[in-house]
């Protein structure tokens, strides 16, 4: 099981995009509008949606930052809680982990 100290890395062969990216315009003019992004899984021929904040996560997942360290940027950016972000980010990456998505740094 992750902790706050543990650093991560993307599993090899996983593609990353945005969805309805500003840049591009889509969905931009929606009051709803909403950034995701998507993994794919090339070798398992799977594609996964991601949510904004999940996206922002997943390209802070580098191998050098700590999940503590990726819970206070996401708590600047997105004005949460602090205890929350540590919270909630532990989850979800130890998902992505038990998903074989991520590994600890050795």
């Amino acid at each position: 099981m992750l902790d706050l100290q543990s650093i991560l890395i993307p599993q090899s062969g996983i593609i990353f995009r945005m969805i309805g990216d500003i840049a591009t315009g889509d969905g931009a003019q929606s009051p709803e509008y909403r950034p995701e992004g998507i993994l794919i899984l090339p070798e398992r021929g799977q594609i996964k949606v991601i949510n904004e904040i999940g996206a922002r996560v997943w390209l802070l997942i580098d191998g050098q930052l700590s999940v503590q360290e990726i819970a206070s940027k996401i708590t600047d950016e997105y004005q949460v809680d602090l205890v929350e972000a540590q919270r909630d980010i532990l989850d979800y990456v130890n998902e992505l982990e038990e998903r074989g998505l991520v590994t600890p740094r050795d």
